[in-house]
């Protein structure tokens, strides 16, 4: 019965390939599946492919010291070249930012306004002119009020400015100014005595020109003080002591004989008259 069993070699020796299939996919079918994990991205997954620029680290801003420091340093260049425009701009910003350096700014910007208020002044500019050397006093101030004598100069041009403009009221308190700074300034008594004498103030301007020949031991002064004196007398309707007074004139200034001589025969002839005619009749024809 051996004889009649076939045997078939390729039953033995490998397993049916449909069978197989068949079996796997049974196998597939009845284990369950896993879940498929999704992976988020991570930053590394997100970021460009190219290579990261640098990571910029921020300049450090300067202080106000620093700010005030450079404000200073281009005032003092820019007065050094005598752009003092310029520098009265940059000194208060450096100030404002560091009181400190005031004491170290306040004469440069002195000295600044001085120089523009000359330049308006060539330029008639009146008011600006009197602006700068009004700034310039607050800043001289500003630092010590016992520094009259750094004033004086200042108060001088001021007033000089003032006449300039024919505010001869006003220039008469800046002089005075300029002569409590400084009472040895010849030329703010010279200028307070011809303002004076032209706001017809002769008692005043007389005392102004005897301080004036002082100072300077000049005779003219002197003799200038006593006619004015003189013209002071006549006005208040004095013959006598006007006449006293153009004397002491004469007696002082020695090369103007004549004309003191000429004011003692008017004054007296006015004395004359005043004796036998009514004071304000005199008053309305007497010549100075």
């Amino acid at each position: 019965m051996v004889n009649n069993v076939e045997i078939n070699a390729s039953d033995t020796n490998e397993p049916n390939s449909d069978a197989v299939a068949t079996t796997a996919s049974n196998v597939e079918s009845t284990v369950p599946a896993k879940p498929i994990e999704t992976v988020a991205p991570t930053l590394e997954s997100s970021a460009p492919t190219e290579s990261a620029e640098p990571i910029s680290i921020p300049t450090p801003k300067p202080t106000p010291l620093e700010i005030a420091q450079g404000h200073a340093d281009k005032a003092i260049e820019e007065f050094d070249a005598e752009d003092y425009e310029t520098a009265i701009v940059e000194i208060p910003k450096a100030v404002q930012l560091s009181p400190e350096l005031a004491g170290k700014l306040r004469r440069p910007m002195i000295v600044a306004l001085q120089k523009q208020a000359a330049q308006l002044y060539t330029a008639k500019q009146f008011t600006d002119a009197i602006d700068a050397l009004h700034t310039a006093i607050e800043w001289n101030d500003a630092d010590s009020r016992g520094l009259l004598a750094e004033t004086s100069p200042i108060w001088l041009a001021w007033g000089e400015t003032l006449i300039k403009a024919d505010q001869h009221e006003q220039a008469i308190g800046k002089l005075t100014e300029a002569i409590r700074g400084d009472a040895k300034s010849v030329d703010a008594y010279r200028l307070r005595a011809q303002t004076l004498t032209k706001l017809e103030k002769h008692d005043q301007a007389a005392e102004d020109l005897e301080q004036l020949a002082k100072l300077t031991g000049e005779t003219s002064p002197a003799a200038q003080a006593s006619v004015l004196r003189g013209i002071a007398k006549t006005k208040k309707g004095d013959f006598k002591a006007a006449i006293a007074a153009y004397r002491k004139a004469a007696d002082v200034d020695s090369e103007n004989q004549d004309r003191y001589q000429l004011l003692i025969t008017r004054r007296r002839s006015s004395w004359n008259r005043a004796r036998h005619w009514p004071s304000e009749f005199v008053a309305r024809f007497v010549c100075c």
